[in-house]
């Protein structure tokens, strides 16, 4: 299968990906929301004390067992602070790296407060991301390549990964349909996804999904970027 590289529009070097995606016929926001102030203020505190109840504890993935006739590929899940993305390679010498996102707030940069709710609720639009990376075997190297906090390495199934990165990329090919927006101070590159983005469908919750696609056991609530890797269970004889 042979991906399309990430496209980086070098003319506009230092204009902020709200400006590009106009430019590129990319809806600069999600239609505006009206709630009354009373609404608002209500819908503010149910989404903080959600989170705050929610991202008291770290989420947990446990590797799938692998029997010892398995082929196995080596997937990246590394933190970037508040938010995790996969790596998942495609040959011996590129991982495409994939996140989840809202789409005004991650795609386009509005990082405005009222933005910022707006993207926790159930109002936001997604988006996904993606980008090359350079394989490396070693987590630690491959964590200083990507930029994040820290990276852990899981085993799994090819066959399993394969199908994911297939998946995805059928995703992707269906979100440039409306459009690429592109950033350019860590090469991600972004497409409008098919559901919505909300608090219980962030970014973190999607990289423990398409882990449970991986076949991984993933417990816990995956708010923040804030998990744990275990030891997988032994393999069935």
């Amino acid at each position: 299968m042979t991906l399309r590289p990430a496209r980086v529009f070098s003319k506009w070097a230092g204009v902020p990906a709200r400006t590009r995606a106009r430019h590129d016929g990319l809806p600069p926001t999600v239609p505006a929301v009206t709630l009354p102030p009373n609404m608002r203020s209500m819908l503010t505190v149910f989404l903080l004390g959600a989170a705050f109840l929610l991202s008291g504890c770290a989420w947990t993935i446990v590797p799938p067992p692998l029997p010892d006739d398995t082929e196995s590929e080596t997937v990246f899940v590394t933190d970037y602070g508040r938010h995790a993305r996969l790596g998942l390679p495609a040959d011996d010498h590129t991982v495409w790296e994939w996140g989840f996102g809202d789409w005004d707030y991650y795609a386009l940069e509005d990082r405005g407060a009222w933005s910022s709710l707006r993207a926790l609720s159930f109002f936001g639009r997604s988006t996904l991301a993606r980008r090359p990376l350079p394989m490396n075997d070693d987590p630690e190297r491959f964590r200083a390549t990507a930029g994040g906090v820290r990276t852990v390495a899981i085993e799994v199934g090819r066959e399993k990964a394969a199908r994911l990165l297939a998946e995805l990329e059928d995703q992707w090919e269906r979100g440039l349909e409306h459009g690429e927006a592109h950033r350019g101070h860590d090469n991600l590159s972004f497409v409008r996804a098919e559901e919505r983005y909300h608090l219980f469908r962030n970014s973190n919750a999607k990289i423990a999904t398409w882990l449970r696609a991986l076949g991984c056991e993933v417990s816990g609530a995956p708010v923040l970027s804030n998990f744990r890797l275990d030891e997988p269970a032994l393999p069935v004889p």
